[in-house]
C-alpha cells in the first residue's frame, strides 16, 4: 500500500498539515522498504524514528489542545496512546524477534485505517475548532 497526500487530509493548520505530510512520507518509505536485504535494520530505524516523530508531534498537538481548552482532548490523547503502543510494540517484536512481518502487518493498518481515520475525523474536528472559518491551506495543491 502506498498513499500520497491529497487535499482531502489538509486540516488547514499549515504546522499540523506539514507533519501530517511528513507521517505519510515515513510510513511509505517504510513499506516500500520491506523486501529490501537490510530489511530488518531499516525497518526498525525507521520504526524509531516513527516512534520519535509520533510522540512529538502528540506532545505538540496535545499542549495545543490544552492551551485552547479543547474539550475532545481526553478521547484524541487515548488515540494518541494507541498508536504510540503499537509502534513501540512492533519495534520490540523487530528487535526481539526479527518479526518484519508484524511491521509490514502494522504499517498496512496505520496507513489503511488508523491514520487516515484519524487525519478525517479527530485532527479536523481539532482543526476545526482552532480554526472554524473555512480554510485555504498550502498543502491543498501537494
Amino acid at each position: 500500500m502506498n498513499m500520497g497526500w491529497n487535499a482531502s487530509l489538509a486540516t488547514g493548520i499549515n504546522a499540523i498539515d506539514s507533519e501530517h505530510f511528513d507521517f505519510l512520507r515515513r510510513m511509505n518509505a517504510l513499506l516500500n522498504n520491506r523486501d529490501g536485504c537490510d530489511s530488518v535494520a531499516s525497518a526498525l530505524h525507521m520504526l524509531t524514528f516513527l516512534e520519535h516523530h509520533v510522540l512529538h508531534h502528540f506532545v505538540e498537538e496535545e499542549e495545543q489542545m490544552v492551551l485552547h481548552d479543547y474539550p475532545a482532548m481526553l478521547v484524541h490523547r487515548d488515540e494518541h496512546v494507541r498508536l504510540v503502543d503499537s509502534v513501540l510494540n512492533a519495534r520490540c517484536d523487530l528487535e526481539l524477534h526479527n518479526n518484519r512481518l508484524e511491521v509490514i502487518i502494522l504499517s498496512n493498518r496505520l496507513l489503511a485505517s488508523w491514520l487516515l481515520e484519524h487525519l478525517n475525523t479527530l485532527d479536523r474536528s481539532f482543526a476545526q475548532f482552532l480554526r472554524p472559518a473555512p480554510f485555504q491551506s498550502q498543502w491543498d495543491c501537494v
